[in-house]
Parts: C-alpha cells; sequence; structure tokens
C-alpha cells in the first residue's frame, strides 16, 4: 500500500512492508487493537509514530505541556494531578465602555 505525506498528496513517500493489529500502550492508556503500519527503516528517522488511530479513540486524551506530549484515559479532569502543569493569570475582559472611562479618567490625571 502506497503511503502519502502531508505535503504531497499525489506521490507516495514510501510503501509499507505490512500492516498488524497490535494493544498499544503509552504512558497509562491502553488500547486494543490498532492498527500499525511497518514501513522500512529509511523512511521515518523514530521507531513508532503515533497519529490518530490512536490518539482519536474515545477512552484516550492527550495534552502538550511544556514540550512533554502527555497521554491519559479520559477521565473527568485527565491532567488535574500532573506537577508540569502551571497555572496560567486569567485575561480580564473590559466592555469598551469601562476601558474609554479608564482612559478619560487616567489623562485626566
Amino acid at each position: 500500500m502506497d503511503l502519502y505525506s502531508f505535503g504531497d498528496q499525489l506521490n507516495p513517500v514510501t510503501q509499507n512492508l505490512g500492516m498488524i493489529t497490535v494493544d498499544l500502550q503509552i504512558e497509562e492508556a491502553l488500547a486494543n487493537n490498532v492498527y500499525a503500519f511497518i514501513v522500512p527503516d529509511s523512511t521515518q528517522p523514530v521507531d513508532l509514530l503515533i497519529g490518530r488511530p490512536f490518539l482519536g479513540l474515545p477512552h484516550i486524551d492527550y495534552a502538550r505541556i511544556g514540550g512533554e506530549l502527555r497521554i491519559r484515559y479520559v477521565k473527568e479532569y485527565p491532567f488535574l494531578n500532573l506537577n508540569s502543569v502551571k497555572a496560567t493569570p486569567c485575561i480580564e475582559s473590559k466592555t469598551a465602555e469601562t476601558a474609554r472611562n479608564e482612559l478619560i479618567k487616567a489623562k485626566e490625571k
């Protein structure tokens, strides 16, 4: 089977050598019967490339935190207890009238 890249949908980048069905576990998340394509070593520099067939499963959730991709089972708050999560400040939204009044007051001072 021909495999295509994102950039060129007309010319295949490689052919797969085969396809298998595997039970795949990454961190705490487990998925059964995930299709995996076997490609020549020269095709990609990493051993395994994870895509939507795994990440798109309804019981798996993922988030990029800092420089890491964290993968978890979907639960109410899957990333609540990660040590690397930092709180971000809230952005206060003001109406145009409030902002205009504050600007007028600042100019009067």
